[in-house]
């Protein structure tokens, strides 16, 4: 995925495209990192339980899988790792993490805890925006669906407290 995206326009296209709630706030239209935008995440999950609020649910061995319960939530574009000591480190870290990489999924420091513990989302867009030098100028792509609908990429998230404030980061 890009550095930058272009969220829903309509709230009505949430239940439509995603079979979930509209947002109370749509929020900005044009994403870049460290702006808030509204992430889908699996809320049966037990990685979710902490970005929820509650305690995770306990898994009997031999049980059925739980259903996908589909939860709205905002965080901000761009990840913090949980391992980040200073705000000003997580927003200079913030800037960069915006693509994960398959190569370096599981190796990389930045996105492996994310990605290990199961805290994947669907990031609900209408287009990303990706460079193209190919003239040896940044010119703008912009990608989206040929119908117009939304679509949803796949993305991480990660939650990082303020060891000094105690303000908490999704």
């Amino acid at each position: 995925m890009s550095t930058q995206f272009e969220s829903l326009k309509d709230a009505d296209q949430y239940p439509q495209a995603f079979r979930i709630a509209q947002p109370e706030n749509l929020g900005e239209r044009h994403i870049t990192p460290r702006k808030i935008s509204n992430i889908i995440i699996n809320a049966a999950a037990e990685s979710s339980a902490i970005l929820l609020g509650r305690e995770p649910a306990p898994v009997e061995e031999g049980a059925a899988p739980v259903e996908v319960e589909r939860a709205l939530v905002t965080a901000q574009f761009g990840l913090v790792p949980h391992w980040v000591k200073s705000a000003s480190d997580g927003r200079l870290r913030a800037l960069k993490l915006v693509n994960a990489k398959i190569d370096s999924l599981t190796t990389g420091t930045a996105f492996r805890d994310a990605w290990l513990n199961g805290q994947r989302c669907i990031i609900p867009a209408m287009s990303f925006d990706e460079p193209n030098w190919e003239t040896g100028k940044n010119e703008w792509w912009r990608f989206r669906r040929a119908d117009g609908d939304p679509w949803g990429l796949a993305g991480l998230w990660s939650q990082w407290v303020n060891q000094q404030t105690g303000e908490v980061h999704e």
